[in-house]
């Protein structure tokens, strides 16, 4: 029998009897590069069949490994949360379904639900948090951090990285067809390459004094749950490469993204603790490029989706986009001794 098609995976797992126990409800949610299903109480990963840039979903074989990866990072800060990776199977009858017997024709990882309403930027909706609910996740990021083995990286080769990270994000963001004020892209891309310029012996010592750690990667609002432990889901897994971050830089990017959902405390809370906790102080100038760097990145990620989403999702992304571009701005200010 020819390989399923995605549409039709996707149609089989949105039905109850696709599952190892039945169901009583189906949640799909469809993202860029995944199908998720969300049961009462268990949730269900499929990897889209797609190459770009960054990743190669083209091959089971190669879903599989990214699932199975995905499982193993995630497990650093979320061990009881990922419950492991299962067979997407099609049985005797021809019907697709989780953990059957027949033959496997993708693969899916299996996650226990987090409670909606202990999300953070759930949490960040429904007003201010007090710092008591925050310090056990802050304490486990900070506990994560501390236990990190150093990366081994050339100073050229951790320059480079910033170096072509602004000239990226310079050469999206000037693309007309965004339309984003040039003007400001321009101004903004300006002052980190004069930091960087001048001022890059301040990047140099975090990687001489061993600051440089496989983080987490994608540190966001809604990847951390302050559950009872609480825990932090959804690592970038794809790519080791950008998981290799100075733990002020991935909390800067942190801050930006609770900045850009209109909580800052929550941000600069994680920000100045984390720096107290473990006695890790990175210059002002150096945490202020990196707030800028990432404000600039997530403005362009945002405008990348203009090209492909239809109006209303479209005015959505450019809001979005400006917002950050307006962060970066502000950041850009300060990126000097």
């Amino acid at each position: 029998m020819p390989e399923p098609t995605l549409e039709e995976k996707v149609s089989a797992l949105s039905r109850p009897r696709a599952y190892p126990v039945d169901a009583v409800s189906i949640e799909s949610i469809e993202t860029h590069w995944s199908w998720v299903f969300l049961t009462p109480e268990h949730v269900y990963k499929l990897k889209k069949p797609v190459t770009t840039d960054c990743l190669d979903f083209s091959q089971l074989e190669k879903r599989h490994h990214n699932c199975l990866e995905e499982c193993r990072l995630n497990r650093r800060l979320a061990e009881s949360v990922y419950l492991g990776v299962v067979p997407l199977v099609r049985n005797s009858a021809g019907e697709l379904r989780i953990e059957d017997h027949g033959e496997t024709v993708d693969w899916l990882v299996h996650m226990r639900r987090l409670p909606r309403d202990l999300m953070l930027n759930e949490m960040m909706r429904r007003g201010r948090i007090p710092p008591d609910k925050l310090s056990p996740a802050l304490s486990r990021l900070c506990n994560f951090y501390l236990e990190a083995q150093p990366v081994a990286m050339s100073q050229a080769v951790w320059i480079k990285r910033f170096s072509d990270g602004i000239a990226n994000n310079q050469r999206c963001l000037l693309d007309p067809r965004y339309r984003l004020d040039p003007e400001q892209v321009s101004h903004i891309m300006l002052a980190q390459k004069t930091f960087l310029g001048e001022y890059s012996d301040l990047l140099q010592q975090r990687l001489a004094d061993n600051r440089v750690i496989e983080a987490h990667g994608d540190l966001r609002p809604e990847h951390v749950c302050l559950t009872d432990p609480p825990v932090i889901i959804d690592c970038l897994e794809f790519d080791r490469t950008l998981r290799l971050l100075d733990p002020v830089d991935e909390l800067a990017y942190f801050r930006i993204e609770c900045e850009a959902a209109r909580a800052p405390e929550v941000g600069l809370y994680f920000f100045e603790q984390y720096q107290k906790q473990t006695h890790d102080c990175a210059s002002l100038p150096l945490s202020w490029f990196y707030l800028a760097y990432r404000a600039s990145t997530r403005a362009r990620l945002a405008a990348m989706h203009l090209l492909d989403d239809p109006d209303q999702k479209r005015r959505n992304w450019l809001a979005e986009a400006t917002t950050y571009l307006r962060l970066a701005r502000h950041y850009t200010r300060w990126t000097t001794r």
